[in-house]
């Protein structure tokens, strides 16, 4: 290979590997981002049932179908299941844009399954999220138990 190609060669290679490495880095921090709103969230919420950071990370699509007073009303009446003992057994898909389109992660999305365990029963969180303006939003988020139908 002649000298004069080897450089345009290896500064190519490194555009490569830095771009890969960029978006590599943009899909983990969405991710991080991700479980850790969950997580605050879900520690938070089922501990005092208040809808509050619920409400304050709800995105628009969320608040069409239920209103704030609506979550009041829901998690006051899910209080019935006591106290927070564990949270565990968390199942969760992402579905983030391709590597090639790292710059776009606000097409994400993503669902998580929690099982909680109260004082007075179990029950399953779901949540799903949608990242805009590079952050993620709560568009469900909904905590399903038997004791609730009794």
């Amino acid at each position: 290979m002649r000298r004069r190609y080897l450089y345009p060669v290896i500064a190519a290679l490194l555009l490569g590997i830095a771009a890969t490495a960029t978006a590599i880095k943009s899909h983990n921090d969405a991710r991080l981002s991700a479980n850790l709103l969950v997580a605050e969230v879900s520690n938070t919420v089922l501990v005092t049932w208040d809808p509050e950071l619920i409400l304050s990370n709800a995105h628009s699509s969320l608040l069409e179908v239920s209103d704030e007073n609506f979550y009041q009303v829901y998690l006051t009446a899910l209080r019935r299941l006591g106290t927070l003992e564990n949270l565990d057994d968390a199942l969760f898909t992402f579905d983030l844009p391709p590597l090639w389109n790292f710059w776009n992660t606000d097409t994400a999305t993503a669902s998580y399954t929690l099982k909680a365990t109260f004082s007075n029963g179990e029950a399953d969180v779901t949540i799903k999220l949608l990242r805009e303006d590079g952050r993620w939003w709560f568009t469900e988020y909904l905590v399903l138990t038997g004791l609730m139908a009794a």
